[in-house]
C-alpha cells in the first residue's frame, strides 16, 4: 500500500468516522446470517454519540458512511449474479448504486440529528444536559429513524428494498 494511502486511511479512521464506521458494522452483524438481533438495540449508540458534536453537513457524512458500512455487505448477495452469468461490472455497479440509494436514508437521519454547528464547535460542555432536551432528542431520533425507514420501505412498492429494517 502507498505511503499516501496509508497516511490518508490513519487519519480518516479517526474519531467520528470510525465511529460511525463501528456504527454500520454492528447495524450489519444484528441481522441473519451472520448477527445477533440484540446488536440491534445499541447499533446506534455510537453514531448518535458522533452526531452529538458536529454540524450538520458532517452529521450527513457521517451517517452516509455508516449507512456504506451497513448496506455494502447486507447485499453482497447480488454477486451471486456472477455465477448466473451476470457481468461482474454490473453487479458491482448494481451493489455500490444500490447500497448508496439505501445509505441516503442513513444520511438524512444523520442530518437531521447533528447538532448545530455552534456546539460541534465549542464541545460537550455547549450541550445543555437537561434531562427533557435528552429525552427530546432520543424522542427525535426514534420518530426520524422510524419514519425514514418507513419512507423507505414504500418509496416505490413495486420495486422497494425491503432488506434488513430495524
Amino acid at each position: 500500500m502507498c505511503r499516501a494511502l496509508r497516511v490518508w486511511l490513519i487519519g480518516f479512521l479517526r474519531g467520528p468516522e470510525l465511529v460511525a464506521a463501528l456504527s454500520g458494522a454492528l447495524l450489519f452483524f444484528s441481522f441473519p446470517p451472520r448477527g445477533n438481533p440484540a446488536l440491534a438495540w445499541f447499533a446506534l449508540a455510537p453514531l448518535l454519540a458522533a452526531l452529538a458534536l458536529v454540524p450538520p453537513r458532517r452529521g450527513f457524512r457521517l451517517g452516509l458512511l455508516c449507512g456504506v458500512a451497513w448496506w455494502v455487505p447486507s447485499i453482497a448477495w447480488l454477486w451471486a449474479l456472477i455465477g448466473n452469468g451476470g457481468p461482474w461490472f454490473l453487479v458491482v455497479l448494481g451493489q455500490v448504486g444500490l447500497a448508496l440509494y439505501c445509505a441516503l436514508y442513513t444520511a438524512a437521519f444523520g442530518w437531521l440529528l447533528a447538532a448545530p454547528a455552534e456546539a460541534a464547535r465549542d464541545g460537550w460542555h455547549h450541550v445543555e444536559r437537561s434531562s427533557w432536551r435528552g429525552l427530546g432528542r432520543a424522542l427525535l431520533a426514534a420518530a426520524a429513524w422510524t419514519g425514514l425507514e418507513c419512507v423507505h420501505c414504500r418509496s416505490e412498492p413495486r420495486h422497494a428494498v425491503i432488506v434488513n429494517p430495524l
